[in-house]
């Protein structure tokens, strides 16, 4: 009987660090999610990605879309993107009046979103609620500024590189969210 107990309270104690075990992940995986969502709000990626919606709205009133070339055929929207990302007007007058350049805030919105997608494909955070809550954000922003977001990456040469947000995307459209 004192080896059954010993056995018993042997295998109770294997039971236990191991559920300990698995919450200690589970409590690490939800907290480097958090800490995205927070890192999300509080880098000014949620911000950044508005004003890019709202610097381009003014070239696409009348519901013309911009990722479409019957609407923007490319040498117009290279100019719109010239403009969008680096303030180049083709003008050099008076650069107090010029708008800022959005490339700096274009690559921090792209590495943001790569950093989800390290995290997830590292397993490093919960994939359930790192899908649940980006997804529908990536892919907006994604399906908003694809054109702008080619054309950036054909202007600095790195055509085959950055495409971290439509991996991620990718794997939004596979997950059973």
């Amino acid at each position: 009987m004192a080896k059954a107990a010993a056995v018993l309270g042997l295998l109770f104690t294997a039971f236990t660090y191991a559920n300990n075990l698995r919450l200690s992940q589970a409590e690490r995986l939800y907290a480097e999610t958090k800490a995205l969502m927070e890192q999300y709000d509080t880098s000014g990626v949620r911000r950044l990605e508005n004003v890019l919606i709202q610097r381009l709205l003014f070239y696409s009133q009348g519901g013309n879309n911009l990722n479409n070339p019957n609407h923007f055929p490319d040498e117009l929207f290279a100019a719109i993107a010239k403009e969008t990302l680096f303030a180049d007007t083709g003008d050099n007058g008076d650069r107090e009046f010029r708008v800022r350049p959005f490339v700096d805030d274009l690559n921090l919105i792209l590495d943001f979103y790569a950093q989800v997608d390290f995290c997830l494909e590292a397993e490093m955070c919960d994939g359930e609620i790192l899908l649940g809550y980006f997804c529908p954000r990536a892919e907006e922003f994604q399906s908003r500024h694809q054109r702008l977001i080619a054309f950036y990456r054909d202007f600095e040469g790195s055509g085959d590189q950055r495409h971290e947000l439509e991996r991620f995307t990718d794997k939004c459209r596979t997950a059973d969210l």
